[in-house]
This record gives structure tokens, C-alpha cells and sequence, in this order.
């Protein structure tokens, strides 16, 4: 398991772009601060608009793994440690970076 996981989390480090898209990280963040005390229509309508741009092959990607994750991993979070938080903290980097910042932005 351990080594199927780190596989999967070099697969996705080496990627040459975030599974997002760098173009969207800037709407990501917005969007954040704007629906962050938002009911959960307008926060599922605000990120839906911005998930659409995403290409295709990542969404697919997106979709597999998160099937996989609230499958296999939360459910079993009490064991392997990944709750909610610790999945954000490992997989947030690869899904969304933006290209360039300066060292203050990291």
C-alpha cells in the first residue's frame, strides 16, 4: 500500500503541469474567498465554473482518484491516518501551484 501510494504521489509531483491547470489558480484562490461562508449550492456553483476549464483528461484523473480516496481512503482514515486535513496537505501541492512565485509567495 505504502508503495503504491508514494508511486502514485511521484506520478503526480512529476508532472510538468498542476492537475488543475496554473492558468486557474489565481480563480481558484478568488473563489475560495468568495464563497468561504457561502451556502453549499453557491460554493458548488462557483468551483463547477472553474472545474469546466480544467481539461478533460485531468478531470477524469481528478474524478478516478477522488472515487478511489472516499472509497478507500477516508473510510479507513481511523487507520492510515488520512483524514480530510492530511489529504489536503499531501495531494493540495500537486493539484494546484502556480508557476514563478517568488520566495515570500511560497
Amino acid at each position: 500500500v505504502h508503495v503504491v501510494a508514494g508511486v502514485l504521489k511521484l506520478f503526480l509531483r512529476l508532472l510538468p503541469h498542476p492537475l488543475f491547470g496554473e492558468s486557474n489558480y489565481d480563480d481558484f484562490i478568488a473563489a475560495h474567498s468568495t464563497v468561504k461562508n457561502g451556502t453549499k449550492q453557491e460554493k458548488i456553483a462557483t468551483y463547477s465554473n472553474i472545474v469546466q476549464r480544467i481539461p478533460n483528461n485531468a478531470r477524469v484523473l481528478m474524478a478516478t482518484l477522488s472515487d478511489f480516496i472516499n472509497r478507500f481512503v477516508i473510510p479507513n482514515s481511523e487507520q492510515n491516518k488520512m483524514a480530510h486535513v492530511n489529504l489536503a496537505i499531501v495531494f493540495g501541492p500537486v493539484f494546484l501551484w502556480k508557476a514563478n512565485l517568488s520566495p515570500m509567495e511560497e
